[in-house]
């Protein structure tokens, strides 16, 4: 059962979602997209039952709150660093669970803050963050998704920030000197109606790194994890079993 519980920042609360598992195996923080609560994944993530997850909601998404400014992938890792602080966790422990474009934010947390972790499992996803270019708010704005509107899950706000304050970065320097294993899990199907985020050239990213284990999905597109969630929770059991 996931408690939620709230971290307060300087001019923000963010709020995170904690099955509280009390063990000695590595506690496990999950990442979620752009517009994704933490509370999204919930279902999926409570079927994990070894390890204790935590799961947030970036600033301007679910119930957490956004400040008047700060919505670059710097700013977005202080969300991270809140809430694992907030808990008292060593960051180099941890198993980083990421989707989207909460890889790169969980990577700029890493980089930000000098954290060496051992394993890090990214979800369809290359280790960067892009710059966004005019309109991106507007569209997020009136996407629907299952019947979903994007804007009841991230606030006009903060997808304006996200479109002013944007910047370009790439984390693969800080992959190479860190040397974490990655476990890439990767959308293949390319009739899905929305196609993986990892294209030729984003998934050459990867032949830099040390050591990169790959997950195919081979029957959906980048929303795999409601593609495939029966699959994403087998293939992070044995992911972390293996750990």
């Amino acid at each position: 059962m996931f408690i939620k519980k709230i971290v307060q920042l300087e001019n923000h609360q963010i709020e995170y979602f904690d099955n509280t598992l009390k063990n000695n195996q590595p506690v496990i923080i999950f990442s979620p997209g752009i517009w994704e609560p933490g509370s999204r994944y919930l279902d999926l993530l409570k079927q994990i039952t070894t390890h204790r997850v935590i799961s947030l909601s970036f600033r301007g998404r679910g119930e957490s709150t956004a400040p008047k400014t700060g919505f670059d992938y710097s700013d977005h890792a202080d969300d991270l660093h809140a809430v694992i602080n907030a808990e008292l966790l060593n960051p180099k422990n941890l198993i980083y669970i990421t989707f989207s474009k909460g890889t790169s934010y969980c990577l700029a947390y890493l980089a930000k803050y000098k954290i060496d972790p051992k394993h890090i499992i990214i979800g369809d996803a290359p280790p960067i963050h892009v710059a966004q270019e005019a309109g991106y708010a507007e569209y997020w704005s009136t996407l629907k998704y299952k019947g979903m509107n994007m804007i009841d899950y991230i606030t006009m706000p903060t997808l304006i920030g996200i479109e002013k304050e944007s910047t370009y970065c790439d984390f693969s320097d800080y992959l190479i000197a860190c040397k974490p294993t990655i476990h890439l899990l990767v959308a293949t199907d390319k009739n899905a109606p929305i196609p993986s985020n990892l294209d030729t050239e984003y998934m050459n990213m990867f032949e830099q790194f040390d050591t990169v284990k790959y997950y195919n999905f081979e029957h959906s597109g980048h929303m795999f994890l409601d593609d495939e969630p029966d699959k994403f929770v087998l293939v992070i059991k044995h992911i972390i079993e293996a750990i």
